[in-house]
């Protein structure tokens, strides 16, 4: 009987030494921000997307698509890689919009949006593009079957057990200055 008691209290010493210690459950860092401040970058601007993921090579992938700026709404894709911006060229890219949602689609690598507005004042769109960083390439997503009414300021998720995109709510109308004057709470799945 004593010797069980010295093996736990041996075991419960040596589980509680580390975390006593500031071993291999040490607390984690204060959280913290910083600029990067890289030469090279996107101009200011609101309603842009942005996505992060592994891409097909292996390295990470950041991809931001469009955007607003001072009532001029872009079509304009970058990616960055550490400390550097780079503006990309596709041959083909979805049209100007703001306020869309891109997720990242992990089983393909690639970047996935859909909708926005094209100004502030709408139209809104509901079409659905792909963006591949290693060929440079958007191809929009047709025969889909139904789908989502236009929207913009809406939510997506990838969902990586389903393989799948969830498509939450959403403005679908909008007044002269950005605000949303009809909402959706339809819940969608695209499988791409």
């Amino acid at each position: 009987m004593e010797r069980q008691k010295t093996t736990r209290v041996r075991c419960v010493r040596a589980f509680l030494a580390p975390l006593l210690l500031g071993g291999c459950c040490a607390l984690a860092a204060a959280p913290s921000m910083s600029n990067l401040n890289p030469p090279t970058r996107p101009s200011s601007r609101t309603g842009s997307v942005v996505v992060a993921g592994v891409g097909a090579d292996g390295g990470e992938q950041e991809v931001l698509f469009g955007g607003n700026a001072l009532l001029n709404t872009n079509a304009q894709t970058w990616t960055y890689s550490p400390n550097n911006w780079s503006q990309r060229a596709p041959p083909t890219a979805p049209g100007a919009r703001a306020w869309g949602v891109m997720t990242w689609d992990a089983s393909q690598r690639r970047a996935i949006l859909f909708g926005g507005s094209t100004d502030l004042n709408g139209p809104l769109l509901q079409d659905t593009w792909a963006f591949d960083p290693l060929t440079d390439s958007w191809v929009q997503l047709t025969n889909m079957g139904a789908v989502p009414p236009a929207r913009f300021l809406s939510a997506m998720v990838y969902v990586p057990h389903l393989q799948q995109h969830l498509l939450f709510g959403g403005g679908t109308a909008t007044s002269s200055n950005a605000e949303a004057t009809a909402l959706d709470n339809g819940l969608w799945t695209l499988s791409v």
